[in-house]
């Protein structure tokens, strides 16, 4: 995708993606930690958000369709 942009829009994106590729890393530690802790059903809500609403809203955003 960021080859369709000017270069100078390339910074901006490359931004974004950064960030939400964080925050999905962020939310994978703490699914990770709910399980060690043998809380489940937080687990389970922690999975639902980053493979639903996040996951989404983030290959709207970065997903280039062919």
């Amino acid at each position: 995708m960021a080859e369709s942009l000017p270069a100078a829009d390339r910074p901006a994106l490359l931004t974004a993606f950064r960030t939400k590729l964080s925050e999905a890393l962020k939310a994978s530690c703490d699914l990770e930690t709910a399980i060690l802790a043998a809380r489940y059903d937080d687990a389970a809500k922690l999975l639902r958000e980053i493979t639903g609403p996040m996951q989404k809203s983030a290959h709207r955003e970065f997903r280039k369709d062919d």
